[in-house]
């Protein structure tokens, strides 16, 4: 099965946008895996109990398709030793993620760096 993610292009895409676009999805049919197919993609997964990465592999072609696919089991967390190591820096997020985000949720991006300022006491 073909991998698509953002940027993507070609026959499959539109295949994929048709799909979306029968489900319900403001998508339209034009063979370019862009901004709104990356949304409807993500809105789909979450909708379905999958990752919402905006990635289509097999678990979310199998659910497009009608067949059953079983989410991936979360890994069993494992113990860590406790250490005097500092916690690792937190990743910094990029003004895209922010963008998309915002997109996501259908909300402004400002509300999103507002919460994230808050929330992370900076």
């Amino acid at each position: 099965m073909v991998v698509l993610r953002k940027g993507s292009q070609g026959t499959t895409v539109a295949q994929l946008q048709e799909i979306l676009k029968k489900k319900g999805y403001p998508v339209q049919p034009d063979g370019v895996f862009g901004q709104q197919t990356y949304i409807a993609v993500c809105q789909y997964q979450e909708k379905n109990g999958l990752t919402a990465d905006g990635i289509v592999g097999n678990d979310t072609w199998n659910l497009l398709s009608g067949k059953n696919a079983t989410p991936p089991t979360p890994p069993t967390p494992v113990s860590q030793p406790v250490t005097n190591a500092a916690p690792p820096a937190a990743p910094q997020t990029a003004t895209l993620d922010y963008a998309e985000t915002a997109a996501l949720l259908d909300v402004e991006e400002a509300a999103i760096r507002a919460v994230c300022e808050i929330e992370s006491g900076g």
